[in-house]
């Protein structure tokens, strides 16, 4: 069943996410945050799907972006922040925000 789910849903996401990196390659290496860039690429192509599920469903992008990669990836923090291309400061004041709200639960 998980290897069904991979090869329908995940495989042509990311190999499309790689070919939205190839077609702007330049552009990539002279972005000060390469994977910040590259998240905003997947962030685009799932947009549809996230918007009901998950975190993405009560919380701000931002927001449910840095609980996802924190939380349910398992990312350190600062790993995290940087995939966001975001400050560690922000990022935690993201999580912070996302407690304040109780909408963490």
């Amino acid at each position: 069943m998980i290897g069904s789910y991979t090869e329908r849903f995940t495989v042509p996401l990311v190999s499309a996410v790689l070919g939205d990196l190839a077609m702007t390659w330049t552009e990539v290496l002279q972005s000060p945050s390469p994977s910040a860039l590259a998240w905003r690429l997947l962030s685009v192509r799932t947009g549809r799907d996230a918007v009901t599920a998950g975190p993405h469903r009560v919380l701000p992008a931002a927001q449910a972006d840095a609980v996802l990669l924190r939380y349910r990836l398992g990312l350190p923090a600062e790993q995290a922040a940087e995939v966001m291309g975001r400050e560690p400061a922000e990022f935690a004041w993201l999580l912070k925000q996302t407690v304040r709200t109780g909408a963490a639960a």
